[in-house]
């Protein structure tokens, strides 16, 4: 019996989205960040490659789907955590 090769490839031969590796990454970079010097900036671009590399996985297939996830988890929440502490820290200034 001989196998069909025109059949989609396994998905363990498909390729990783770079856009989900590069979420990823700036997900990670946006924690650092956020620890060691309070900057919260990076979660918006950690959040852009999330959503562009769902949209990409969504049109062409391959693997990435948790990493984008997980990048737009820590980007949202970093993201909300930082209008907080600004919203809270300007109710402060009024009140004071």
């Amino acid at each position: 019996m001989v196998a069909d090769i025109s059949q989609e490839p396994s998905q363990l031969t498909t390729v990783v989205n770079r856009w989900s590796v590069a979420a990823a990454v700036l997900a990670a970079i946006c924690l650092v960040a956020l620890v060691f010097t309070g900057v919260t900036l990076v979660a918006v671009f950690a959040v852009g490659a999330g959503h562009i590399a769902l949209g990409q996985i969504r049109e062409r297939g391959g693997r990435g789907k948790v990493l984008a996830r997980a990048a737009l988890s820590i980007g949202y929440a970093i993201g909300s955590l930082s209008v907080l502490v600004t919203l809270l820290d300007l109710v402060r200034r009024t009140l004071a």
